[in-house]
């Protein structure tokens, strides 16, 4: 993100540790937004997210 509003961070291990959690796994307890989207290869992805206000919570 240009702009210099958020400092860019290298979170790539911790991302990636995150995503292969099963701690991570599943939809979140209370949410607000969802999407799933299944390519064409038949791979599905599906993501769950919660807003409060301008803040992804």
């Amino acid at each position: 993100m240009s702009g210099g509003h958020f400092p860019i961070i290298d979170r790539s291990q911790q991302g990636s540790e995150e995503t292969t959690s099963r701690a991570f796994d599943g939809p979140l307890a209370h949410f607000n937004g969802h999407a799933r989207i299944t390519g064409p290869c038949g791979d599905t992805m599906e993501f769950w997210i919660r807003v409060d206000g301008q803040l992804v919570a």
